[in-house]
């Protein structure tokens, strides 16, 4: 028979209704499914919003007001907190100019560089040749911020110095430090800060002792070679290599600037992640031969903890 009987089309109908209803069965749980992946994606991402929001607050520097976060990471000294700037490449920080000697007077530009222990030092280092925007006095703390600023060592180049150029700048030195390889640092929980402390590279620039504009390598290189890359900044021209045939401001104050230098990251360089002991200098131009000059020293730390 062509003409299916009544028996026939209930049947047929019945079937259809039933793989109709199977379907959109199927397609309910499917769309309940993908909205409950979407409800699930959406408190990811607010936990993430959440715990990125947080990231950014632990690791952003107190602002200049008196209303400082106290748990912001920071490293304390004898001397001065410092605060260092989050570079953006995994726990790796940046500190800028760090003083690691100062002049014994005011405007002793020409004397020898001194170790930085007494208050007077401190504060001729820390407060006189900082950059205002680098340190501020709060609750009678000395705190100094790691983060770039308009300061540069007073030298001859190719134009005019900079207004915010001094002697003092020169007596600092600025590096890039792996997070979890440091010690003795406040403000901030860390919860893989066991690794071992890595090799420090000591870089000093110059070309024919008269100006010295070094950049630090970038965060991500740093850590690709997992180094604590050191530039060292001293002083140039007639301040670092005058010679006045007097007591304390005879020739070769750069030299001296760089022993001092050397010196700070010999008692240092362990608080920042670096091995004290695993250190290579390298120089450039008249760099080079400061370098030179100073490779043969063997230093002795006579300092029982530091005194930065």
């Amino acid at each position: 028979m062509l003409i299916p009987t009544a028996n026939e089309w209930q049947r047929q109908w019945t079937e259809r209704n039933r793989k109709r209803t199977r379907f959109l069965t199927i397609l309910l749980y499917f769309l309940v499914g993908i909205n409950f992946m979407h409800i699930i994606l959406l408190f990811v991402c607010l936990f993430y919003n959440v715990y990125r929001h947080s990231w950014i607050q632990r690791h952003t520097l107190p602002t200049t007001q008196d209303n400082y976060e106290e748990d912001a990471l920071h490293f304390l000294t004898d001397c001065v907190a410092i605060y260092p700037e989050y570079s953006g490449v995994q726990d790796w920080y940046t500190i800028e100019f760090l003083p690691y000697a100062a002049l014994p007077r005011k405007r002793a530009y020409f004397a020898m560089p001194v170790h930085i222990a007494t208050f007077q030092e401190c504060y001729n280092a820390f407060w006189l040749g900082v950059h205002p925007s680098k340190r501020k006095f709060v609750h009678g703390q000395l705190r100094f911020f790691g983060h770039t600023a308009s300061a540069n060592c007073l030298q001859l180049g190719q134009g005019k110095a900079a207004r915010t150029a001094t002697v003092m700048n020169c007596l600092t030195l600025s590096f890039h430090f792996q997070l979890s390889a440091a010690a003795n640092f406040s403000g901030m929980e860390c919860g893989n800060c066991h690794k071992p402390p890595i090799p420090v590279v000591a870089y000093i620039g110059g070309r024919g002792m008269l100006y010295h504009q070094p950049k630090l390598i970038s965060p991500q290189l740093a850590s690709d070679l997992g180094v604590l890359y050191v530039v060292i900044h001293y002083r140039l021209g007639i301040f670092g290599f005058g010679d006045f045939g007097t007591q304390d401001y005879g020739p070769n104050h750069a030299v001296e600037d760089v022993r001092k230098a050397l010196q700070w990251l010999h008692d240092n360089a362990r608080m920042f992640g670096g091995a004290a002991k695993d250190l290579t200098l390298i120089g450039e131009d008249s760099g080079a031969s400061i370098a030179l000059a100073v490779s043969a020293d063997r230093h002795v730390s006579t300092e029982e903890k530091n005194s930065t």
